[in-house]
């Protein structure tokens, strides 16, 4: 599998997630361009504090965003920041869903085509919130889609963390597309686990 490239003047984002009923680290992943280079790691810590302030109203005390690891691309060189903490959710205590499911969050362009388009998930969503077709009601997801609103924000121009719009990076050097909005969908993704298969 070919490596993303990030191109001079953008950052690479990894948001880590933790809760306290799995084992597992859950991983978020977004880019975006650099308003003003260079990328520092104080524009690093507003933004990870932008993040996790769009976030924690929609997610109870089990789950934390300990960590965010950020590659900035600042003139061709790679300097990597990682920003620790201990955010947790604000929300009243909830079921969360089994951790193989998690809502799906599409990056919007405006260009046409798979390359042109991305998503994301949020995992340890609220059980009780999402009926047994998986559909996410409808005060739900408009709930998520604000803090998605707030997390774009978080990654342009208006949220202070000096970038301009977050961006879908490509493997081909291709120029990164701008991405216009983020956008939570109806229906929950679930992940299944591949066992290795024995090979004779």
């Amino acid at each position: 599998m070919s490596d993303l490239l990030l191109p001079p003047g953008y950052i690479s984002t990894v948001l880590y997630w933790r809760s306290a009923n799995s084992p597992r680290i859950a991983l978020t992943t977004i880019a975006a361009q650099v308003s003003t280079p260079p990328f520092t790691s104080t524009s690093a810590t507003t933004l990870f504090t932008a993040i996790t302030g769009a976030l924690d109203q929609d997610w109870d005390s089990q789950t934390s965003w300990p960590q965010m690891v950020t590659l900035a691309n600042n003139s061709g060189v790679i300097n990597r920041y990682v920003n620790i903490g201990t955010v947790t959710g604000t929300h009243v205590a909830f079921e969360e869903c089994p951790p193989n499911v998690a809502a799906c969050v599409s990056k919007d362009t405006l260009l046409a085509g798979r390359t042109h388009r991305g998503r994301f998930f949020l995992p340890f969503i609220d059980e009780s919130r999402v009926d047994a077709s998986g559909k996410l009601f409808v005060a739900y997801q408009s709930a998520l889609q604000t803090a998605m609103g707030n997390l774009y924000t978080a990654f342009s121009s208006g949220g202070g963390g000096n970038l301009a719009t977050p961006a879908v990076l490509h493997t081909s050097g291709e120029p990164p597309t701008p991405i216009v909005s983020f956008s939570v969908q109806t229906i929950v993704s679930t992940q299944r686990r591949r066992l290795s298969r024995v090979t004779v």
